[in-house]
């Protein structure tokens, strides 16, 4: 019996669209758009047109780009690096805050309740992460959520930004310290103020989405 085809792989897809094939760039681009569009919604507080034209910039960015792509490197770093560079050009036009403001996906890792008391103290977490998320040095913020919301090994997560690997896990470490410390001084505040409510730190020590093996690669 004759053995089934493996599937091609991202790189393969890749080094086929470099040599012209439309229908190899288009699975890579049907692969892509939801994540990349997810990313860009964060980088333009919501808005859907500009995250649009910004997934387009974005993939004739990597179209332009496959002649000087490496197929014997990973292609999932090598998007994000460019979608990375989209996102920070954007921000730079706008005068506005550099890649990834995202609180809000980190936030909604939160836990919904049916109970009103416990969905007012999730409610308040969310908010509580959302504004340290948002007060993050660029630096740390872009690593952090790298890792929590997409979900990049650091590996990739060190090529998408061109950093060692060691730096990487130094600056998610540091993002992931001084987000704890924020919400830390927002419970010792509430304390003072006479808001009995537990403070509630959410858990950033992991991706909150796990890749397709049930493991969060690192």
């Amino acid at each position: 019996m004759t053995e089934p085809t493996p599937a091609p792989t991202e790189e393969d897809l890749a080094a086929l669209a470099r040599e012209g094939d439309s229908g190899a760039f288009e699975k890579i681009v049907v692969r892509y758009r939801r994540g990349l569009f997810a990313l860009f919604l964060r980088s333009t507080a919501g808005n859907q047109e500009e995250s649009r034209d910004l997934c387009q910039d974005t993939f004739l960015r990597v179209w332009r780009g496959l002649k000087t792509y490496d197929p014997k490197r990973p292609l999932r770093p090598w998007i994000y690096r460019i979608a990375v560079n989209v996102a920070r050009s954007h921000a730079r036009g706008r005068a506005a805050r550099p890649i990834l403001t995202g609180g809000d996906s980190i936030a909604a890792a939160a836990p919904k309740s049916h109970r009103p008391d416990v969905e007012l103290e999730a409610k308040d977490a969310r908010a509580r992460v959302r504004q340290g998320v948002a007060a993050l040095p660029d630096w740390q913020r872009e690593v952090l959520l790298l890792r929590a919301i997409e979900n990049l090994s650091y590996k990739e997560i060190g090529s998408a930004l061109d950093l060692p690997i060691g730096t990487v896990m130094s600056r998610l470490a540091r993002a992931r310290a001084e987000l704890r410390k924020m919400l830390g001084r927002d419970d010792r505040a509430k304390e003072r103020s006479g808001d009995d409510r537990p403070g509630r730190v959410l858990p950033l020590d992991r991706p909150t989405a796990q890749r397709a093996s049930g493991e969060a690669k690192p």
